[in-house]
């Protein structure tokens, strides 16, 4: 074999590797593999925003459920009365509100003709004006008595399978403890390490 032969055969292997080494890296970069990876999920811990006895239990371990099924429900007696309450006491600051501001507007109008002191108005137009923040604080409490008792009725927050469970009905529940985790099935992912 002389000199042409021997680069001949040089540029021919040389250009197989040249070919070999770009289908690899083409292999690579179209179809990339790993040993390394993991399928990844949200999950959802679910627990009671208020406290009291489960009154129905409306899935089981391992269950798919759609966003807004029911999961639970507790006892409401207790919230509704509550509810009751506090819609009482806002009707009964409203009444104060009403009447002490007409004793107020008497009492500026009487001043502007000089029959009461200026501080006998002063004294009524500041009890109307606590009972007007008086009424505001009742329907504040109105407002988070109507929020416990729409807790007492537990929805799932997402799609996903219901894991971790071990509930019955009459189990008191209290609010913030973890009853059951739900897997988010809309939240799946790979993750991998490609070198």
């Amino acid at each position: 074999m002389g000199q042409a032969g021997r680069m001949l055969l040089t540029c021919g292997i040389l250009a197989l590797a040249a070919g070999l080494g770009y289908e690899l890296w083409r292999e690579y970069r179209l179809y990339p593999w790993t040993r390394d990876g993991q399928v990844q999920a949200d999950i959802v811990g679910i627990a009671a925003r208020v406290s009291g006895p489960m009154v129905g239990v409306y899935v089981k371990d391992n269950q798919f459920v759609h966003k807004g099924d029911k999961l639970f429900d507790i006892d409401d007696s207790t919230y509704a009365a509550e509810v009751a309450n506090d819609e009482a006491q806002v009707a009964l600051a409203k009444a104060k509100v009403v009447e002490s501001q007409r004793e107020a507007e008497r009492r500026k109008a009487l001043v502007e003709q000089q029959f009461v002191s200026v501080e006998d108005y002063q004294q009524a137009n500041a009890r109307y004006k606590e009972d007007a923040a008086a009424q505001a604080a009742a329907e504040a409490k109105l407002k988070l008595a109507q929020l416990n008792l729409g807790y007492t009725k537990v929805v799932s927050p997402v799609n996903g399978f219901i894991t971790n469970m071990h509930l019955a009905v009459g189990t008191y529940v209290t609010e913030g403890e973890a009853l059951m985790a739900l897997v988010d099935t809309d939240s799946f992912y790979v993750y991998g390490f490609f070198p």
